[in-house]
């Protein structure tokens, strides 16, 4: 399957602007750059029991999703597209465990 390429930001602070590809797998949520930009960005993979939760939301007109990433860091990993919502919800919720907020 060929990674959702969406717009991202982590930690509020670093944006990453439709250069994402998202992918949900079994072990975990995978993420990628593109090509271009790959040069200090490895593709990665967060296991599902490193995603703490799940919270859905706007920005003007744009759905947002929301992730905290990690058991104590709980760093927020936001996507800003319907798709990318879509995607996260189809995979995420049959994982046991994980909280989602609306």
């Amino acid at each position: 399957m060929t990674p959702l390429q969406t717009t991202a930001t982590v930690a509020m602070s670093t944006g990453y602007g439709n250069v994402i590809g998202l992918d949900c797998q079994t072990l975990g949520l995978s993420l990628s750059v593109l090509a271009i930009f790959r040069f200090r960005h490895p593709p990665l993979l967060i296991p599902w029991d490193q995603i703490e939760s799940r919270q859905y939301d706007s920005f003007w007109i744009f759905p947002t999703t929301t992730l905290l990433l990690g058991r104590d860091a709980k760093i927020p990993l936001t996507f800003y597209r319907r798709e990318a919502r879509e995607l996260v919800a189809r995979y995420i919720q049959p994982q046991a465990g994980l909280t989602s907020v609306r």
